[in-house]
């Protein structure tokens, strides 16, 4: 009796070239202008810094714009934002679908990969990864505030190829953690329409103190320090340090986890560092509001430093403190000098 022998499947890794994965790279069309009827056209500001797609800003272009058919999405397209700021050239996303014909802006570059090589699941997740490590800040071409990633560059960049089963899995494994993460950013935007109500519930209103809480001065409770800028900043840019300014803060999250700029080593030394956790509180510009770090950094001088207060502050509770102050915050500055200045 023949015994059959049966190959396994390889399990090695290989590696190519982006472009050798690749069946096409196209541009798409300069916007135009936007109208009430017409074509939906994917943007720049639709992609978010996680990968999605965001379709809460729809823009439409005249069918009659052009020779638009070349310009159509198809599931499994790659979506790679070739043209923007240098913090955000690079962002990408992977096309799904839609309910109606999309068709996209010049700023990207529409990427489709041979299935019979790659998954476009897996490289959509690659590309994403190249991004947060700020591959494409180094690989840029930039001029004042732009930056450009050539195709040519693109596609010259090295990438690791696991079997096809195994791209399948980690696309679909990050696919779903990217999910359970956007459900609890979800939930915790939806707790921020509440938390406020909760907190003057259970604590009052901090500057009228209706409960009668005991007071003390927050300089008798913490340390309290401003953060410092290196002159001329120019000189301590493009290092790997995060530099945390007051734009760096969102309004529709209590933590800072993403910053535009980063100093060197040097540049740090001169500023004041902080790790994962701390608190930190505007003094100048936007005033009066706080948030926690998720990151470790250096912060600018628009920055004050909260440390030490664990024995007298839950952070969370001294963070809600803070924001729910903001507004006696700007009064005062206003009345006291007619102008946002720094709180000091």
């Amino acid at each position: 009796m023949l015994q059959h022998s049966v190959r396994p499947a390889s399990t090695r890794t290989s590696r190519s070239v982006l472009g050798g994965i690749v069946d096409s790279a196209e541009s798409g069309f300069a916007c135009g202008a936007d109208v009430r009827q017409g074509l939906l056209q994917l943007r720049m500001n639709n992609v978010t810094p996680d990968g999605i797609l965001n379709w809460s800003d729809r823009r439409r272009v005249p069918e009659d714009a052009g020779d638009l058919e070349r310009y159509g999405l198809e599931p499994g397209d790659i979506m790679f934002n070739c043209t923007n700021s240098p913090d955000l050239v690079g962002k990408t996303a992977l096309f799904t679908g839609f309910s109606e014909p999309v068709v996209y802006s010049n700023h990207f570059l529409r990427i489709r990969v041979n299935r019979n090589r790659a998954e476009p699941g897996y490289v959509s997740w690659w590309l994403l990864r190249q991004w947060q490590e700020r591959s494409f800040q180094r690989l840029a071409i930039c001029w004042v505030n732009q930056a450009t990633v050539r195709k040519s560059d693109l596609l010259d960049l090295p990438i690791e190829l696991p079997p096809h089963p195994v791209q399948r899995r980690i696309a679909g494994i990050l696919d779903q953690a990217d999910r359970l993460r956007r459900m609890r950013r979800y939930a915790l935007e939806l707790s921020d329409q509440f938390l406020p109500a909760l907190f003057l519930r259970m604590f009052g209103d901090p500057a009228s103190n209706p409960k009668g809480w005991p007071k003390k001065l927050l300089g008798k409770t913490m340390t309290i320090r401003r953060g410092a800028s290196p002159r001329p900043i120019e000189a301590y840019l493009g290092g790997t340090v995060p530099w945390i300014k007051i734009g760096d803060s969102t309004e529709d999250s209590i933590y800072v986890e993403r910053t535009a700029e980063r100093v060197t080593e040097e540049g740090a030394a001169k500023s004041v560092r902080l790790k994962l956790g701390a608190l930190i509180f505007a003094n100048s510009g936007s005033v009066g509001f706080a948030r926690i770090l998720r990151l470790e950094g250096c912060i600018h001088d628009g920055w004050l430093a909260m440390e030490s207060y664990e024995h007298d502050f839950n952070v969370l509770y001294l963070l809600g403190m803070l924001n729910h102050l903001t507004g006696s915050f700007l009064v005062y500055c206003f009345t006291e000098f007619g102008t946002k200045r720094a709180l000091e």
